[in-house]
């Protein structure tokens, strides 16, 4: 009767999840590597022209000529 009373706590002990192996510092590379497009895309589609837009906020631009810097006078 002791080993029925044995049995559930060894299951319990058994069914404890692990990590899998290898799952530490290079699972976090592999998913920089995936986001890597994303983050190329971020920044040529959205940052790049958000920048260029506030720069010529700051200019008096025309597009016959080359943008001249007002700062704040604009």
């Amino acid at each position: 009767m002791s080993t029925d009373v044995a049995a559930p706590d060894r299951l319990a002990r058994s069914r404890v999840r692990r990590p899998p192996a290898g799952s530490g510092r290079a699972g976090g590379r592999s998913g920089y590597v995936f986001l890597t497009p994303w983050f190329i895309g971020l920044a040529v589609f959205t940052l790049g022209p958000m920048a260029f837009s506030l720069y010529l906020s700051f200019t008096d631009y025309s597009l016959l000529q080359a943008p001249h810097w007002v700062g704040l006078q604009n």
